[in-house]
């Protein structure tokens, strides 16, 4: 499922670094509730205050099969494409 949970944390600044799991494509990482810096598999500079609770943060994936089925779609895109500008 990708849920996650950190409990007993003190007051801080945390990351948050994800191993990208086999038989995914990466999708967009997004932060949540307290903000953050967002970069590939990182989710970093997430500020927690005394009893605070961050939510809504992911790590964006995509199925491979999902991945190819788009990118079939678009190389018989690419196809169509190039046989109309032959036909002019």
């Amino acid at each position: 499922q990708g849920n996650y949970l950190f409990t007993g944390l003190l007051p801080g600044t945390y990351t948050v670094i994800e191993r990208q799991p086999r038989r995914y494509a990466d999708g967009r990482d997004r932060a949540g509730t307290h903000g953050g810096v967002v970069r590939n598999d990182v989710l970093a500079a997430i500020r927690l205050g005394p009893n605070e609770a961050a939510r809504l943060y992911d790590f964006g994936e995509l199925s491979v099969t999902k991945r190819l089925l788009l990118s079939s779609r678009a190389a018989a895109l690419m196809r169509a494409a190039r046989a109309a500008a032959r036909r002019g």
